[in-house]
C-alpha cells in the first residue's frame, strides 16, 4: 500500500471512531422510566463482561481504534438488550 494511501486510509479511520472512542456513554431507558442506578450498575458490569469474552486486542494505534468502535458496539447492543438506549 502506497505510504500517502496508507495515511489518508489511517487519517478517515481515525476522524470516523476517535470520537467515539473518547466518550463516555450516558445511559437512558428505552421505555422513559427512571434508570435505578443499582440495576443499572448491574448491567453495565454484564454487559463489560460480554465486551471481555469477546478478547478483542490489537496490536497497534490503527487496529486498537477499530476495536475500541467494536467494542461500544457490543456494549450498546447488550445494554438495548436490556431495556437502555445511549444518550451521548
Amino acid at each position: 500500500m502506497a505510504p500517502a494511501f496508507r495515511l489518508a486510509s489511517v487519517l478517515f479511520v481515525t476522524s470516523l471512531v476517535c470520537g467515539c472512542a473518547s466518550t463516555q456513554i450516558t445511559w437512558s431507558r428505552a421505555d422513559g422510566k427512571p434508570i435505578d442506578p443499582g440495576q443499572l450498575a448491574v448491567d453495565q458490569t454484564a454487559c463489560g463482561g460480554e465486551v471481555q469474552m469477546t478478547d478483542l486486542t490489537g496490536d497497534n494505534d490503527e487496529i486498537e481504534l477499530l476495536l475500541t468502535r467494536s467494542r461500544e458496539v457490543i456494549m450498546a447492543g447488550c445494554m438495548e438488550k436490556r431495556g437502555y438506549m445511549a444518550a451521548r
